[in-house]
C-alpha cells in the first residue's frame, strides 16, 4: 500500500492536519457554509482516547469527518455517530447527523452518511433560503439551514476540483 501520510496545510489561519481537510474548509467557505475545525473532543463509551470530529457545521447541525480514499480509523467515526446522533440521516434537519467527506471523484463532491444510510450526499442550493445544504440522495430533501422541504428535489453538484484550489493557494 502506498504511503498516505497527510500533508499539513494552513488555510484561513487554521493549521489543518491534512490538505484534504483544508480543501473541505475551502469548499465550505466558498459555499458560504460556516464551519468550526475540531471544536471539541468527545469521550467514546468504549474507553478509547477522545475523538475529535474534523468539522462542525453549526447552521446545518452536521458533524463532518474527512477521510481519504481509505477507511482507516473509520470505526471511531461510526462509534461517534452511534453515540451522538439519533439516526445517520434524520428526517428532521434540526437533528445532528454525521457525514463523511471523501476526495473529489471526477471533480464532484463525494460525501456519504455514516450509519444507516451510507448513500451518497450532495450539496444543493435551497430554493427558499438560497443557502447551500447537505442532503442525502434517498431521503427527505429538507434544507438543513431553513428546515424547509424542497419538493422539486433539485441537487446542484459542485465541482470540488476547482474549489480545492482555494486551500492550496492560501498564503497563510
Amino acid at each position: 500500500m502506498p504511503d498516505l501520510t497527510p500533508i499539513r496545510r494552513w488555510y484561513r489561519g487554521v493549521h489543518f492536519r491534512s490538505t484534504l481537510e483544508a480543501d473541505w474548509a475551502a469548499t465550505f467557505y466558498a459555499l458560504g457554509i460556516t464551519w468550526c475545525y475540531e471544536p471539541e473532543a468527545y469521550v467514546l463509551l468504549d474507553g478509547e482516547p477522545p475523538y475529535s470530529p474534523d468539522f462542525w457545521l453549526p447552521a446545518q447541525h452536521v458533524w463532518f469527518e474527512v477521510k481519504g480514499p481509505h477507511n482507516d480509523r473509520l470505526d471511531k467515526t461510526l462509534r461517534f455517530a452511534e453515540q451522538e446522533t439519533n439516526e445517520a440521516w434524520s428526517m428532521d434537519p434540526r437533528e445532528p447527523i454525521v457525514v463523511i467527506g471523501r476526495p473529489a471523484e471526477s471533480g464532484v463532491a463525494k460525501m456519504e452518511g455514516a450509519l444507516n444510510y451510507p448513500d451518497q450526499a450532495w450539496f444543493y442550493e435551497c430554493p427558499i433560503c438560497q443557502h447551500y445544504s447537505i442532503c442525502c440522495t434517498s431521503l427527505s430533501w429538507n434544507c438543513r439551514v431553513c428546515w424547509q422541504r424542497d419538493e422539486e428535489r433539485r441537487p446542484h453538484k459542485i465541482p470540488l476540483d476547482i474549489l480545492f484550489q482555494h486551500a492550496r493557494e492560501d498564503p497563510e
